[in-house]
């Protein structure tokens, strides 16, 4: 059975259209124990302690020839030709894009109420004025 995969035998025994619903349903089943209240790290987060052990693993980690080497040729594979960039770039854009015509702020209203939108935006409009107070004094420092 090495090397054979669950597809190709599901379409031997129950035929294409059988398979393809059997492929489609084991995707979503998948995709609900992986994502939200599926996943076993909804509504958590890490420690700090663990947060600094990853981070210091990170640190310093080198990315082998061949691991790059595969990272491109899945790029080229997947955004390879200019008429496949070109493709998602018309999909992605307008109407297509999910975030069109909405901001973080309609998000944070939907899902965690108007109080907390309000909080949010609050400490949002307030890190952008302290980057933009910090930014102009970096440029006024930069003329002298």
């Amino acid at each position: 059975m090495y090397g054979v995969s669950i597809d190709n035998l599901w379409e031997e025994k129950l035929g294409s259209e059988e398979a393809l619903l059997k492929r489609k349903n084991r995707k979503e089943k998948i995709s609900r124990r992986v994502t939200g209240e599926g996943n076993p790290l909804f509504g958590k987060a890490h420690s700090e302690r663990a947060k600094s052990i990853m981070r210091k693993k990170a640190i310093g980690r080198e990315v082998s020839e061949e691991t790059k080497k595969k990272h491109s040729e899945n790029y080229k594979r997947i955004f390879g030709t200019k008429e496949r960039r070109e493709s998602i770039s018309k999909r992605n854009s307008g109407n297509g894009n999910p975030m069109h015509g909405r901001s973080a702020y309609d998000i944070w209203i939907e899902k965690y109420g108007l109080e907390e939108a309000n909080h949010r935006k609050a400490e949002a409009d307030l890190k952008r004025s302290e980057f933009w107070r910090k930014k102009r004094l970096e440029n006024d420092r930069i003329r002298k």
